[in-house]
């Protein structure tokens, strides 16, 4: 009886030590499951953060994808329509308000009646036209919507003619219309240009014999304006064709313009 008793109880003890092993062992395995879940807790978030961090640094800001405009304007630009009276004379009222601006007296009548160099209209003779350049002198008359027009060397003769010597003027060739504006309107000071009119596309016009030999294209639509400021897509002018004070095109269309009369233009300062 007592044999069989102490073999009970060491039975029972056996399949304690088992129970007690195998609740053991789950408590291991829920613990190790735990602690997995903690670090994939903190991991996942971790590797947001710094994926949330990269993508912040890298993209830019609205101020570093757009430029700020530029926008720049001479105000109180004498402005004179030339259509009443000078069909053809652009160039002359392009210079006197260029002249008005810099606070010099004088009318578009006086410049060209008194100070402006003219040649008769291109003629023929034995099936060749013949004419004198407009580098020399206005082709025609300012007051006909018949005459052609003359180039910067003309007015500069003409305007240092018509005004005192406390004042310089000079033409300046091939400056790109950007340069003008930031030597020139960036500091307040017009530019006088020969373009084509409301910046048409240019075309080769009628052609004739110079005195020297030489044939001569005229380049159509000409046209002399003043330019008085500038932004980002367009450059400004006191247009003489135009009753608005102010005229703005595309900045393309004006270089091309520009470009095709020679690149051409007249400045004007008090003398130092």
């Amino acid at each position: 009886m007592k044999q069989k008793r102490k073999r009970r109880i060491t039975e029972f003890l056996v399949f304690f030590i088992l129970i007690a092993a195998a609740i053991l062992c789950i408590i291991g395995m829920n613990a190790e499951k735990n602690d997995t879940n903690i670090v994939t807790e903190l991991t996942i978030p971790a590797m947001t953060e710094i994926t949330e961090t990269i993508q912040t640094t890298q993209r830019p800001t609205q101020a570093n994808t757009q430029s700020e405009e530029k926008s720049v304007l001479i105000e109180n630009f004498p402005h004179i329509y030339q259509m009443m009276k000078y069909p053809t004379g652009c160039e002359s009222v392009a210079a006197v308000s260029l002249m008005q601006f810099y606070g010099v007296d004088i009318t578009v009548e006086n410049f060209i009646d008194f100070h402006l160099p003219t040649a008769d209209y291109p003629y023929y003779k034995n099936d060749i036209m013949y004419g004198e350049s407009p580098w020399n002198a206005f082709i025609g008359e300012p007051y006909s919507d018949s005459g052609y027009g003359c180039y910067s060397t003309v007015i500069v003769k003409a305007m240092k003619s018509a005004i005192p010597q406390n004042y310089e003027i000079s033409a300046i060739y091939n400056v790109p219309m950007s340069t003008l504006c930031s030597e020139y309107i960036d500091n307040g000071q017009p530019v006088m240009i020969w373009a084509t009119m409301d910046m048409r596309e240019p075309y080769e016009g009628k052609s004739w014999l110079l005195s020297n030999g030489e044939t001569f294209t005229f380049i159509c639509p000409e046209h002399a304006l003043v330019l008085i400021g500038y932004d980002d897509k367009s450059y400004y002018f006191c247009n003489p064709q135009s009753e608005e004070a102010v005229v703005s095109y595309p900045k393309e269309a004006c270089e091309t313009a520009y470009n095709a009369l020679y690149s051409q233009a007249v400045i004007m300062k008090p003398a130092a």
